[in-house]
């Protein structure tokens, strides 16, 4: 690796290749955790749709009396 970090190809490697993939990666970690917030947001949601469904249909059973 040291001989490596020497040459022409190396020194473009570590100069220029490599902190175009950390600044890329960076930019798919902010791209996951914005995704991951939409996607938990839209899990709320729906969750608070269901208890408010189940909420209404417990309702409905009660006044009808069958329970």
């Amino acid at each position: 690796m040291d001989e490596f970090s020497k040459t022409r190809r190396g020194t473009k490697f570590f100069d220029l290749d490599l902190p175009k993939i950390a600044s890329q990666l960076e930019r798919i970690a902010e791209a996951m955790e914005n995704k991951n917030k939409i996607e938990e947001k839209r899990l709320l949601l729906e969750q608070k749709k269901f208890i408010k469904e189940n909420k209404q249909s417990q309702s409905e059973i009660e006044e009808d009396g069958t329970i």
